[in-house]
Parts: structure tokens; C-alpha cells; sequence
């Protein structure tokens, strides 16, 4: 388990390092566009930024994140000789269970 150690790490990092070059670039594209005055109503629908769809995107990551933290878990509980290959079967699993219940949420809310 310490080997997953320094690629889970480097894998975050880029990860991190990807989503603050894209929201620089969106803002950049976002000031450049409403100053030269090229808001028309297609564009404000790709610039829409309602609260409920950020709240919305952290609830999907969050049941995500949770659920892999669950397979972890449930794969430490495994014994050793099984431990690998429970814990990547659970992470897909719960995973995917996380986004079927944000799914239905997400359904609920935008009504």
C-alpha cells in the first residue's frame, strides 16, 4: 500500500495543478468577453454560474470521494490475500454508487 503512495500524490498534484490553469483560462475568456460586449444569450448560458450548480458539482464530488474512502476502508478489512482486489472492485462500485445518488439529487433540485 506505501508504493500507491508517490503516484497517488503525483496524480493529485497534477490534478491540482489542471484545475487552476482552467479556471484561470475561463476567467480570463469570461473578462475578455463581457468587455469587448459579446454577451449575447447563448454565451450567458455557457457563463451561467448559478449557485445551485456549483453546490450540485461539490455534492457529486464529495459522494465520489466519499465512496472510494469507503472502499479503502472496506479493502483494509479484507484479508491480505484479497485485500487489492476488493478495494479496486469497491472503489468502482461505491464510486458509482455515489454518482447514481447524485443523479437522482440532481434530478430533485432542478425541477
Amino acid at each position: 500500500m506505501d508504493d500507491f503512495a508517490p503516484l497517488t500524490l503525483g496524480i493529485a498534484f497534477i490534478i491540482l495543478i489542471a484545475v487552476i490553469v482552467k479556471t484561470l483560462s475561463d476567467n480570463k475568456i469570461k473578462r475578455r468577453l463581457i468587455e469587448k460586449g459579446v454577451v449575447d444569450d447563448k454565451l450567458a448560458s455557457l457563463l451561467d454560474e448559478r449557485p445551485e450548480l456549483r453546490v450540485l458539482s461539490v455534492l457529486k464530488w464529495a459522494f465520489v470521494l466519499i465512496g472510494i474512502g469507503l472502499a479503502v476502508i472496506a479493502g483494509r478489512l479484507a484479508p491480505d490475500y484479497y485485500s487489492r482486489e476488493y478495494m479496486m472492485g469497491f472503489m468502482f462500485l461505491f464510486a458509482g454508487i455515489g454518482l447514481v445518488l447524485y443523479y437522482a439529487i440532481a434530478r430533485r433540485v432542478l425541477k
